[in-house]
């Protein structure tokens, strides 16, 4: 992580899985990378809620 930024979050799978959520549910989803401490990643993704 660099000034709060991620290194490397731009990679394929990265950008595949923002398009292919965009295109599933347009502006209804989240997506967020964030730094955990003292080391690791959190991978946040909000999708609404489909009922039957």
């Amino acid at each position: 992580m660099i000034n709060g930024q991620i290194v490397d979050s731009s990679g394929v799978g990265l950008r595949n899985t923002r398009e292919r959520l965009l295109e599933l549910y347009g502006g209804q989803h989240s997506f967020r990378l964030s730094h955990t401490e003292p080391h690791g990643l959190t991978i946040n993704i909000r999708i609404p809620y489909e009922g039957r």
